[in-house]
């Protein structure tokens, strides 16, 4: 299953060499479902949105849906993964009385562990990449496209003209390509990711300058450079309409159903001068497509590994970093404190100590030694007395020092 899942990473997020158009299944007359209907493929995944993009206005609300399909062509021995659209019969280009014009911007270059998250995508793109990604996705397309059309330059030299939004669309995805946001790192492979726009349009014809950029993985191309491809169903009332497809033999089969194609519909001020009626602000709607319905007689690939953690492939993650320094700091301040209240406890046991051992002045001196251990009460050594004067001190001033003594005669012999 590993082996299945790195080449699944291989052919899908890689840059693949793209093949023109022409030399592989993937012109007009080869895309399998052209003028058929989706209930022809082996697997579909249908994703309707209906965001209110001018709310407490009469601008007709939105309501549309994203397919994916994949289809095997057993004669050939090829399979083909298709997404597209379907509006209920707007014109989603240049309609100066819808009141909007809109984008879609398609993203590859995933990790393989981010495809894995995406075998629980609902739709919403939050189980492929989380709410900040999706959010982060959601400003910068908004973001780009009101810079792009919001204030056009007055006629008659306007920067937005009827044949505008095609190059709108593509500055979207070129913009957004090369300054992916910080909070979608984590999922994407930067070397390999990609933003592609282009114009839902009922028919668009690609522009065709996104291969200038970077290959896209198994020849995945947008638009139909030979014309308008529409298909039916499931009901026979709805029409829709192609936005892009990729190819590839027989093998790769598991690896398309696996797929799951992230697509921003930027809804924005009608890209045009002209313009009379139009919504002021932009509004993206982020979906994420894969197939979870399967014709009967069908292969159902087996699931994907579980994704693990994100952040856990290359490293910690930084809430894992964070928490570990977090732990590390509050065990520190506790060995602080145990050291502080040890040394305060150790320094107040120490002085009340010193407090019980130390002589008070009304205590008898210790017994001296040098009595046979009886206390000299009058040591002299220790006394000093006023009332004794010193002896030499008092021979002086008997006798004065400047007098000499008397000296006594010694009897005289008798004769």
């Amino acid at each position: 299953m590993r082996a299945l899942c790195a080449a699944c990473v291989v052919a899908l997020t890689s840059k693949v060499a793209s093949q023109s158009i022409d030399e592989a299944s993937g012109a007009k007359d080869d895309i399998l479902l052209c003028n058929g209907t989706l209930n022809d493929a082996n697997a579909t995944g249908i994703y309707p949105f209906n965001p209110d993009v001018a709310p407490g206005t009469s601008i007709q609300p939105v309501n549309a849906s994203w397919a994916v399909t994949v289809t095997e062509d057993f004669a050939n021995g090829n399979v083909q993964l298709a997404g597209w659209y379907n509006t209920n019969g707007l014109n989603y280009s240049d309609s100066l009385t819808l009141g909007y014009d809109v984008c879609s911007v398609a993203l590859t270059g995933y990790t393989e562990n981010t495809l894995r998250r995406g075998q629980f995508d609902n739709g919403d793109c939050v189980a492929l990449f989380d709410e900040a990604c999706v959010q982060a996705l959601e400003q910068q397309s908004q973001d780009l496209a009101l810079y792009l059309v919001g204030n056009p330059k007055p006629l008659p030299d306007s920067n937005l003209t009827a044949d505008s939004l095609p190059a709108v669309c593509d500055s979207i995805g070129q913009s957004m390509e090369a300054r992916l946001p910080d909070k979608c790192k984590p999922y994407m492979n930067e070397s390999w990711y990609t933003a592609t726009g282009y114009a839902l349009t009922m028919n668009y014809e690609s522009s065709g300058t996104h291969a200038s950029r970077q290959p896209l993985p198994l020849g995945l191309f947008f638009g139909n450079p030979r014309g308008p491809c529409t298909a039916t169903g499931p009901s026979a009332n709805e029409t829709w309409n192609l936005i892009g497809a990729a190819y590839g033999n027989a093998t790769v089969y598991d690896y398309l159903t696996y797929t799951v194609l992230p697509i921003l519909t930027v809804f924005m001020p009608v890209a045009n001068a002209r313009r009379t009626i139009t919504i002021i602000s932009a509004h993206t709607t982020v979906s994420c497509l894969r197939t979870n319905e399967y014709s009967p007689g069908s292969r159902v690939p087996p699931p994907l590994p579980a994704p693990t953690p994100v952040g856990e492939e290359g490293g910690l993650s930084g809430k894992a970093i964070a928490g570990i320094v977090v732990g590390v700091l509050a065990g520190v301040s506790i060995i602080c404190l145990a050291l502080v209240a040890w040394w305060w406890r150790k320094r107040k046991v120490k002085t009340s100590h010193e407090a019980a051992v130390a002589p008070r002045a009304h205590e008898n001196p210790a017994p001296d030694p040098r009595y046979g251990g009886v206390v000299n009460e009058l040591d002299s050594s220790n006394v000093y007395s006023p009332e004794l004067p010193d002896v030499a001190s008092r021979m002086g001033t008997e006798l004065g020092n400047s007098e000499k003594p008397a000296e006594l005669q010694a009897d005289v012999p008798r004769t």
